[in-house]
């Protein structure tokens, strides 16, 4: 859900929408890291809308600046480079108390304009806690998975997963 976030000067978060550059409308998620010398560091994912389906998936890793109101992301490096896809930067405006951010795609190529995000709310450390199953299916087939999260009282989560069959992934 949506939420109205810590604030205008804690930018930290999940941050979704959209943007337009020659490929058209393409959506846009954002997940932002202010550290504690106002330094940003984050990661620009982007996928295709139901309006236009044919965009690839992509990602960039990306750092900034925020003061003011004014937030810069530059792009830092390839995460995920779709065939033609260029690097890109995003210059904007923080607005509606800490909720909203808008600006243009500062790409050398044309046919960037611009952006639009909302702040995607937090989750709550507390309701993650517990024994949660579920299955997932990699090399070895479909494998039941249980995983307990305990919530720790600096708001961070630890996780611990077992499989009821031999694991061939790598757990972090």
């Amino acid at each position: 859900g949506l939420a109205s976030g810590p604030g205008p000067n804690d930018i930290s978060g999940r941050w979704v929408g959209t943007y337009t550059c020659a490929q058209g409308l393409t959506g846009m998620e954002l997940d932002i890291t202010q550290g504690a010398n106002g330094a940003l560091t984050g990661v620009w994912n982007f996928y295709a809308v139901p309006t236009n389906p044919t965009v690839p998936t992509g990602a960039t890793n990306v750092g900034g600046t925020y003061a003011g109101s004014n937030l810069t992301m530059n792009f830092q490096s390839w995460v995920k480079q779709p065939a033609g896809y260029v690097e890109a930067n995003l210059s904007g405006t923080v607005q509606d108390n800490g909720t909203r951010i808008t600006g243009n795609v500062l790409a050398q190529v044309s046919g960037c304009t611009t952006f639009a995000l909302t702040r995607v709310s937090s989750v709550d450390a507390s309701t993650m806690a517990g024994t949660w199953q579920g299955t997932y299916v990699c090399t070895q087939g479909l494998t039941s998975l249980s995983l307990d999260v305990t919530a720790q009282a600096d708001g961070d989560q630890i996780g611990r997963a077992s499989c009821r069959e031999r694991c061939r992934s790598r757990w972090s």
